[in-house]
């Protein structure tokens, strides 16, 4: 891996089930847990010379996930509608520990940042292929999988159509 040449390519790679979990409970129901998750390559191309002009390319490819289930330990508070608004109010709401940000402080630094970031996005291209996800509940001897073979996303500006 040489990330100052501009191409990282990472193979094998497997998933920490404990931080995806995290990120699930807020997005799907309580029932739903990654069991184990694979990524058989990830490749990441900057060129760093022509950045903002030449595409940010991400592939991902060879992913599966195993996702299991469990209806029986729902508990009924979790569904409740005024435990996810309690959930989103605490995500929404502002630390106050940390004090607000000056405004001013290195503005043309956080300037320069975001024109760079906004021409990288411009730009970035990500290319996803090979996925299966399979969903398993084993108290209701149920399972079912989905096959993604290829998914690209990119901005079409510039091109002709």
């Amino acid at each position: 891996m040489d990330v100052w040449s501009g191409f990282v390519t990472l193979s094998n790679l497997t998933a920490k089930l404990d931080v995806i979990n995290a990120m699930l409970e807020n997005l799907l129901p309580q029932p739903f847990a990654v069991e184990h998750m694979t990524v058989g390559n990830l490749e990441i191309t900057v060129p760093w010379s022509s950045l903002g002009s030449k595409p940010v390319i991400v592939v991902i490819d060879k992913v599966n996930v195993l996702v299991s289930s469990d209806f029986t330990k729902r508990s009924p508070s979790s569904s409740s509608s005024s435990s996810r608004r309690s959930r989103l109010a605490a995500l929404r709401s502002p630390s106050s520990s940390s004090p607000p940000p000056d405004p001013n402080f290195f503005s043309i630094r956080r300037w320069l940042g975001e024109e760079i970031l906004n021409k990288v996005v411009e730009t970035f291209q990500l290319h996803i292929r090979d996925v299966h996800v399979r969903l398993e509940d084993p108290q209701a001897r149920f399972g079912a999988g989905v096959t993604l073979e290829s998914l690209h996303v990119h901005d079409n500006k510039g091109e002709s159509r």
